[in-house]
């Protein structure tokens, strides 16, 4: 969604693991709009390896949890930690617009 326009490239109803088309979604958006999205406010379930390394490496930022295990808070690192948690939970309501879209 931007300014509040949804774009639907895909509509089917054969069941099929949605996370395969998130690459081709995003290479969609570059061309649309010339860049890639700064973010991408989706379901956890988007977030398969192979899509946050390619994520990774556009330096778009997935707005879902981190995988792994979270890490071990020291006092180097708990504001680091603290603006991360606060980031997730600021792209869960950003993301709730933009499900009730396709509600």
């Amino acid at each position: 969604m931007v300014d509040g326009i949804a774009l639907v490239d895909h509509f089917g109803w054969d069941a099929f693991n949605e996370s395969t088309d998130l690459i081709a979604q995003i290479e969609s958006y570059k061309r649309r709009y010339g860049c890639y999205p700064e973010v991408v406010l989706a379901d956890g379930i988007y977030g398969t390896r192979m899509n946050r390394k390619y994520m990774k490496e556009r330096n778009i930022r997935f707005g879902g949890k981190p995988l792994g295990r979270p890490g071990k808070q020291t006092a180097e690192n708990a504001e680091e930690l603290r603006q991360a948690k606060r980031q997730r939970r600021q792209d869960a309501l950003d993301r709730i617009p933009i499900e009730g879209k396709f509600g």
